[in-house]
């Protein structure tokens, strides 16, 4: 019994460190992303961490002011899906 809540503990602990890493290694990307070609890149290594939500409002924006409306409502809509309660809406 000790053996598996020491295993339990383990893998909890491994996966709070994974997540932890995911989160901070996507907050780095999004603070250095200059381009389009940047978000798009951030959003597929991490598409669940809670910079995506920013880096969907900056890609959307990014794509209002290059003239590219139908992609810039696309990427709103993206993020109305994928974070309905985020406190940016």
């Amino acid at each position: 019994m000790f053996f598996l809540v020491l295993g339990m503990a383990v893998i909890v602990a491994l996966y709070y460190r994974r997540t932890v890493y995911r989160e901070e290694n996507a907050a780095r990307l999004l603070a250095t992303a200059q381009s389009v070609q940047d978000l798009e890149a951030l959003l597929q290594r991490s598409g669940t961490a809670r910079a995506s939500a920013v880096a969907l409002l900056r890609l959307a924006k990014a794509y209002y002011n290059q003239g590219n409306y139908d992609m810039a409502i696309r990427k709103y809509q993206e993020f109305e899906e994928k974070f309905p309660d985020h406190f940016m809406k």
